[in-house]
């Protein structure tokens, strides 16, 4: 389900991934631990902050003013984020990735309805995990209609602010089929 309605001219906060179960709505190492299984009390919310479930959130206030005051954070390979887009025409766009990263080497990709929808990108170090830097990630293609985008994290060692879809074009239908099909 959907944290709330969006469409590629949203800003997408990396706290507001879809709701859901894990391997549903996201996947985190750490997984909330609601029932309790006899072996005593695990974190699975590192941050603390404003979702309760195995995704880690902390605070941004004072560190990314372009934010909703959070971040997902301590994220570790193979972790993802999933949240719906609501696309009026096929089109291309460039994605802005927001990130911090210590000492950089995590790696990013995204898919988009369970297809790979772009090359893996690398992090590079933005000096502290408060200090936010850009990723462009050109070129992807979000077919009309309702997508499930999926950011991946193959490597982990970042913090993720949000991302947003930017410069869109039009796609010849032929070229979007061809490139659509080979993920």
């Amino acid at each position: 389900r959907p944290y709330k309605k969006r469409t590629p001219s949203d800003i997408i906060n990396a706290s507001d991934y879809d709701y859901g179960r894990i391997g549903y709505a996201y996947f985190d190492i750490d997984d909330a631990n609601y029932h309790g299984d006899g072996g005593g009390y695990t974190t699975w919310n590192q941050g603390w902050a404003y979702r309760n479930d195995g995704v880690d959130i902390e605070t941004t206030i004072d560190s990314d003013q372009g934010s909703n005051g959070f971040c997902v954070s301590w994220i570790e390979d193979g972790e993802w984020l999933q949240y719906e887009v609501d696309v009026p025409k096929t089109m291309g766009y460039a994605v802005q990735l927001r990130y911090a990263s210590q000492s950089g080497g995590a790696k990013v990709y995204l898919e988009a309805d369970g297809k790979r929808i772009s090359q893996t990108y690398s992090l590079a170090s933005t000096g502290s995990w408060t200090t936010w830097k850009y990723l462009t990630i050109p070129s992807i293609i979000l077919p009309e209609g309702t997508n499930k985008v999926r950011v991946v994290f193959e490597k982990g060692g970042a913090n993720f602010g949000f991302f947003k879809f930017v410069a869109p074009k039009e796609v010849e239908t032929i070229q979007f089929e061809s490139l659509y099909s080979e993920t």
